[in-house]
């Protein structure tokens, strides 16, 4: 068991550096993604007043953070589809090896996907990628049981505490989330410390659950939750060889552990629109009622003519006029400016590589050309969210599954099994795009050598190993479907055989008849 003290200063070592963004997300929530924790008590901080929407006078932002989210969520996790694999190392592996393992990697990956897809990742992961506008996103996994083997919840950015690190990866950090009395003691029934009689007396009352991450190295993990009013007594505990608290974030500045999302960049650019727009509503406001002014005369009370019928109020051409309306400039200079921010964080938000729908995609190369361009204008980093994202939640499904013995049929664990070992490979959505033009290019190719240089040129050019393994992946379908290397090679040596045998000389039986022939007479003379 870790020293709980230690524990303790380290967390809140990492609540301090949070609290420093604390009013950053607040506005941020307010103005992008309203804050409604009246709603959600866990996994939240408490207040006594609830923001609300009223002074939010441009949805745009909303919108565009709720579009960005489908947006990654369709690009690097897409339902019921594959979206990554693992692989063997061919830096740490012989060909021979990895063709021989294909069946049972493909085994694999076809477990881990099912149970992928039959969990409620999609629905977790559609909710916390809203906070990546803030620039953080975080995902609670657990095993429940057998039937239950991946199990995910979704935790807001606002209630995470990263340790400070510069590693590529963050492993080392807490939660805090809001609990029932009541749910605490059905939780976590071994539960004996000063807080006890308490969580017995006042069982709807609420308390702060503290739940931490600690790194010991790759595949060890140290989990344990305490109570934020007790916090040298331990709910539960216990050592892991997989992370249950994944951290994904979309930009990394040097020397900030949190991540930077395009709202928390764009936040001024977002309140200045909200300020402009709510200007123009009170302008429109203004003409359909204008105000009055006092005239400086004081005998004269203007706001008294809306009680005269038909009244008429002179203009004074030599001086100020006795009414006056209060007015903005008007369009179009002040929407001018309205849609240029609009079209600014609309653009800022985009995270979709083919562009605009209005825009379809017609071949390979534009894909390839949209995305490379996408690359260089996204605010987004799809890099890391690929490395961050899709890969830990695949290598943490794996060891659980592994650990619980349902990566293969045998219903056994595989001694020995490392991730370490394995590369993950990440298949993009849009590949499939991608991999059509390369099959007709491969099929055209083939057509061409035929058409120029007979029938048997394209078979004689072509290397039929590679090519079973490139149209295997090419078309994403198992490598079980196919013979082996092995299997085709002996496959090709009887076909070779059988037709050398058809080409050798028939030998003439010995039983064979020569042609008739009748004696002829002898000559007969008198």
């Amino acid at each position: 068991m870790e020293d709980l003290q230690k524990l303790y200063r380290r967390f809140w070592e990492a609540r301090q550096y949070k609290d420093r963004w604390l009013a950053l997300y607040k506005d941020l929530y307010f103005y992008v993604i309203p804050d409604r924790d009246a709603f959600n008590v866990k996994f939240n901080y408490r207040d006594d007043g609830k923001p609300v929407t009223q002074q939010i006078w441009d949805n745009t932002a909303m919108l565009a953070a709720y579009q960005r989210a489908n947006d990654l969520h369709g690009l690097l996790l897409p339902k019921d589809r594959v979206w990554g694999k693992m692989v063997l190392d061919p830096h740490l592996y012989s060909q021979e090896l990895i063709d021989k393992a294909q069946v049972t990697m493909d085994e694999i990956n076809d477990r881990i996907f099912y149970y992928l897809n039959e969990s409620n990742l999609s629905r977790v992961v559609s909710s916390s990628n809203l906070d990546l506008v803030g620039g953080t996103g975080a995902i609670w996994v657990e095993s429940q049981s057998d039937e239950v083997p991946l199990y995910y919840r979704s935790i807001p950015a606002v209630a995470l505490y990263i340790e400070y690190s510069t590693d590529d990866v963050i492993n080392t950090c807490w939660f805090a989330q809001k609990m029932t009395a009541r749910s605490i003691i059905e939780t976590y029934p071994n539960y004996s410390g000063k807080l006890k009689a308490t969580l017995m007396e006042e069982p709807d009352e609420i308390f702060t659950v503290n739940f931490g991450q600690i790194k010991y190295n790759d595949d060890s993990f140290y989990i344990y939750a305490v109570m934020d009013d007790d916090p040298e007594k331990l709910l539960f505990d216990r050592e892991s060889n997989y992370q249950q608290i994944i951290v994904y974030r979309d930009r990394v500045r040097p020397g900030e552990a949190e991540g930077r999302g395009i709202g928390t960049d764009m936040l001024p650019t977002i309140k200045d629109l909200n300020l402009m727009v709510s200007y123009s509503r009170a302008n429109m406001a203004f003409k359909a009622n204008p105000p009055m002014f006092y005239d400086a005369g004081s005998y004269f009370n203007p706001y008294s003519v809306r009680q005269w019928s038909g009244a008429m109020i002179a203009r004074n051409p030599n001086g100020r006029n006795p009414l006056e309306a209060l007015e903005m400039p008007t369009h179009p200079d002040v929407l001018e400016h309205i849609l240029h921010l609009q079209e600014a964080i609309q653009k800022g938000f985009q995270v979709d590589p083919l562009g605009e729908i209005q825009s379809p995609v017609r071949s390979a190369t534009e894909v390839s050309i949209r995305e490379n361009r996408a690359q260089r204008t996204s605010a987004t980093d799809i890099s890391r969210l690929i490395n961050e994202q899709p890969k830990q939640i695949y290598d943490v499904a794996a060891k659980i599954l592994n650990e619980r013995g349902l990566l293969i049929k045998k219903r056994q664990s595989i001694p020995g099994f490392s991730t370490k070992k394995l590369r993950f490979d990440y298949v993009s959505p849009l590949y499939d795009i991608q991999n059509q033009q390369d099959l007709n290019h491969f099929i055209t190719n083939m057509q061409i050598k035929q058409q120029f240089f007979g029938q048997g040129a394209a078979l004689a050019t072509a290397n039929i190993f590679e090519i079973n393994k490139f149209l295997t992946d090419k078309l994403n379908l198992q490598r079980k479907l196919f013979s082996s290397d092995d299997e085709l090679r002996q496959f090709l040596k009887q076909m070779m055989q059988s037709g050398a045998a058809q080409q050798q000389p028939q030998p003439k039986p010995s039983t064979a008849a020569g042609a008739v022939k009748f004696p002829e007479q002898q000559q007969v003379t008198i």
